[in-house]
């Protein structure tokens, strides 16, 4: 386990974690919450997540992440086949498709939080709608996402006969 909550991403501080990442066979969860860590300075760290064969377990909370991120990540989902745990809450993911499509396919990831990132309506439903085509997603967390006028009609959404095997693996709306 490797721990870098909460150190500041200064230049080259992503290069050098890549290179680790890229070295290192051992490692099964790392943690990056708190850094600031953005598109650009998370570049490298993407990379090399994609060609990561160890790690089970990603935390990369709190940070900075935005839509120009979410195609990093889409390629680390297709490509990755050893991560299970992934945590985004709190980065501002918003709109981009990229993340979603990006599940597509990926049959090792059971755990993802997505908390506090910004999510539209649609968003959500196409979330809850992929869980459709995805049996090893086992646990999604969407919750805080929405503003309350919002949630009823995602709730009501749920009960439609077509989701009832995918509600208890939605934790939270």
């Amino acid at each position: 386990m490797l721990i870098l909550n909460q150190i500041g991403f200064k230049s080259g501080i992503g290069k050098k974690i890549a290179q680790l990442l890229r070295k290192n066979k051992a490692l099964k969860q790392l943690e990056l919450n708190g850094n600031k860590i953005t598109f650009d300075n998370g570049n490298e760290i993407f990379k090399s997540l994609c060609e990561n064969s160890s790690i089970t377990h990603l935390d990369i909370s709190n940070n900075l992440l935005n839509n120009n991120s979410c195609f990093k990540l889409k390629q680390m989902f297709q490509k990755n086949t050893t991560l299970i745990t992934l945590n985004l809450n709190n980065n501002l993911l918003g709109e981009s498709g990229d993340l979603i499509k990006g599940l597509d396919g990926n049959t090792n990831l059971k755990f993802l939080n997505l908390q506090n990132n910004n999510f539209t309506v649609e968003i959500v439903h196409s979330f809850i709608n992929h869980l459709l085509n995805n049996a090893t997603l086992t646990h999604l967390d969407l919750s805080f996402n929405l503003e309350l006028e919002d949630i009823l009609p995602i709730k009501h959404y749920l009960k439609l006969e077509k989701y009832v095997n995918i509600r208890p693996r939605i934790l939270c709306i």
